[in-house]
């Protein structure tokens, strides 16, 4: 049986102006590098661009509204006078997103599933931005401290259910749904997810997922394998259904997924 074709996979590229994210932290500063890094990752491929000024990773500490927003503000003022590739804002804080949605943001980008603003969703809806909606628990603080799940797959399930319906009604035009990989999960959930991802068609709306450089990549090839990890576990979430990758290495991910595409999809020899 000829499987059916997979959707155009698209990339999100991460552009992260933190001091302490867990990959790139320091290196986007200064609105400078940051241009520079987010032409490269358009030329290399990426169909969108996602800035964050407050690191996510396990055991992060939280950083206030306005210092977030004096990371960001720089950056979102020069973004449109540079590019025209649509750009998402990884923040919690509906003022931020706000702020963001003001200077051309189309999507908004909550690790919380809105679970630490409830006014992000009409935010969201008053601007007429996209949603990228992901699972989680507890704070960055404390997510990887023993987190459990009676029924992984179906928690996470419930939980984009309600903030996607949350965001519909508050009048979002598009959404997105993101498991939450390493977000209060272990190798083992992590792995489970993977092999699951298929589950969350029955959300109906895109399936994100955000493998790039992380624990689960390096527990099994280490440091040095990162990158090519990353490129294995994407295309892996590819033949789950999954059609939108957060990833830092856009040029080697769209390699990847261009080849992946071409094999398995109805593409013109």
């Amino acid at each position: 049986m000829t499987p059916a074709p997979l959707a155009t996979p698209r990339i999100l590229g991460i552009v992260n102006v933190t001091p302490d994210s867990f990959s790139d932290g320091g290196h986007y500063l200064s609105v400078e590098a940051a241009l520079r890094h987010i032409e490269r990752l358009i030329r290399e491929g990426a169909d969108m661009i996602d800035l964050g000024a407050e690191s996510t990773r396990p055991g992060a500490e939280p950083v206030s509204e306005a210092d977030e927003a004096a990371r960001l503000l720089p950056i979102l003022t020069a973004y449109r006078r540079h590019f025209d590739t649509p750009f998402s804002i990884d923040t919690t804080k509906s003022a931020i997103a706000d702020l963001a949605l003001r200077h051309g943001a189309a999507y908004v980008n909550d690790v919380s599933a809105f679970r630490r603003d409830p006014a992000m969703p009409s935010v969201i809806g008053r601007h007429g931005a996209g949603a990228i909606i992901m699972h989680s628990i507890g704070t960055p603080k404390t997510m990887q401290t023993n987190p459990q799940y009676t029924d992984l797959m179906g928690d996470i399930i419930q939980v984009l259910t309600q903030a996607s319906d949350q965001a519909t009604q508050a009048g979002a035009t598009s959404i997105l749904v993101d498991p939450g990989l390493g977000f209060g999960k272990t190798l083992a959930h992590n792995t489970h997810i993977m092999r699951h991802l298929s589950d969350l068609a029955v959300l109906g709306h895109p399936i994100l997922v955000g493998p790039s450089r992380k624990a689960m990549i390096r527990h099994w090839v280490g440091d040095a394998g990162l990158v090519t990890g990353t490129v294995g576990a994407v295309i892996a979430a590819y033949t789950q259904g999954a059609t939108w990758f957060r990833v830092h290495d856009v040029q080697a991910v769209q390699s990847a997924l261009a080849v992946a595409h071409g094999c398995l999809s109805d593409v013109p020899a």
